[in-house]
């Protein structure tokens, strides 16, 4: 796990630590603390560490010497470097600050008084809280989801991390376009759950294969929609560019639903993602009729309807090249109006009366009773929750 480069420093408010450059990249997440000394250490810094020094080895000339130090500490990716302004260091250059400020890359310092030994012991202790913290509870709400029957593995560890037996809990579930890879999946999973700590602590967000997810828990229901709208707005600010689709589940009571709601918010999501259902609904609680298809654990069932219902169009669509399917299925969406469907599909009148007859004959169904129009509008809702697959 890591923590936001500003929630690190707040462990440290008690101390004289200044803010001098590039507080833009105050968002930068920081997997570690690193004490570096001189230019020669600077290869061994990994990414999304934080650099500490006193400039021991930069005693002389620092003011020629600095600017390059900072800068390769930049392109190593890390979070941010801390300066000790002491014997060694006593004031930041201008050019270095100047650099700090342009590519948003967080500058501090912080006086002699203050040993290395107590920042790294603050920082380090912090981030591997954290990293216990969210490796087990994380761990633990993947084993509620996936293994819902098998209490022993998630109640216990949950309660430890303050996610109780007894609350009620909502999932909600992301889905990203394709070549969205693990490592960059991870890297936002961090971000938006350092995001959401501080906006509703009683919630955790990680990676379950191509998916993102949010558990939030002890939540009353009307303030979900809020809750969502501040994933959005994450999402919004820190990835403007990126396409998703969004599923939210029933808040469920106890622990031991979150799958069921899990389950709820990535049907939705991927019925999004094949742009099946109206971009507003991504509440379980106002999906309507397919919250009873959503109930139906037996797919046999939905396919043995779906068979006896679309299956027959759609195989004559393939069979002969034509496409009764999307002709029927804009038929119910426009309530039986020829001149409609004719419109959405840019077909002559007489074409889709003569197909819509033809579908009658491959159905053996009237379309004009109201009975045979609900079956099939049914059956089209079921072909969509079966391609989800």
């Amino acid at each position: 796990m890591a923590i936001e480069l500003r929630h690190l420093l707040e462990e440290t408010s008690h101390m004289p630590i200044r803010p001098a450059a590039g507080e833009g990249g105050l968002d930068h997440l920081v997997f570690w603390a690193h004490i570096i000394e001189g230019p020669e250490a600077v290869p061994y810094l990994e990414s999304g560490e934080l650099a500490i020094t006193t400039g021991a080895a930069m005693s002389e000339n620092v003011s020629e010497r600095l600017p390059a130090f900072v800068e390769e500490v930049y392109k190593r990716d890390a979070a941010g470097i801390l300066i000790n302004i002491g014997p060694f260091i006593r004031e930041i250059p201008q050019p270095v600050l100047d650099f700090c400020n342009a590519n948003e890359f967080p500058l501090f310092t912080f006086p002699w008084e203050i040993h290395i030994s107590e920042l790294m012991q603050i920082f380090c202790f912090a981030l591997a809280r954290d990293k216990q913290r969210g490796s087990e509870t994380i761990g633990a709400m993947k084993s509620a989801i996936l293994f819902p029957e098998q209490k022993e593995l998630y109640t216990v560890a949950l309660s430890q991390a303050d996610f109780q037996a007894d609350w009620n809990y909502a999932a909600i579930v992301i889905c990203l376009p394709d070549g969205y890879d693990e490592k960059q999946l991870s890297l936002l999973s961090l971000r938006l759950d350092n995001y959401l700590q501080h906006n509703h602590r009683n919630s955790i967000a990680f990676s379950l294969e191509d998916e993102l997810v949010v558990v939030v828990g002890n939540m009353e229901e009307k303030k979900l929609p809020s809750f969502v709208e501040i994933i959005r707005s994450f999402l919004s600010s820190f990835y403007s560019s990126l396409s998703y689709t969004i599923g939210v589940g029933q808040l469920m009571p106890s622990v031991q639903n979150i799958s069921k709601s899990y389950s709820q918010a990535r049907q939705i999501a991927t019925l999004h993602a094949q742009d099946r259902i109206r971009p507003d609904l991504i509440f379980y609680s106002d999906m309507g009729i397919y919250k009873l298809l959503m109930c139906i654990d037996d797919e046999d069932v939905l396919r043995e309807y779906y068979d006896q219902t679309i299956r027959p169009l759609m195989d004559y669509d393939e069979k002969n090249n034509i496409n009764l399917t999307q002709v029927v299925d804009s038929y119910l969406t426009h309530n039986g109006s020829v001149n409609e469907v004719a419109q959405e599909l840019y077909l002559h009148r007489n074409t889709i009366n003569y197909r819509i007859k033809r579908a009658e004959e491959v159905l053996q169904m009237n379309l004009s009773h109201h009975d045979a129009r609900f079956r099939l509008r049914m059956g089209f809702l079921i072909r969509d929750m079966l391609r989800q697959e």
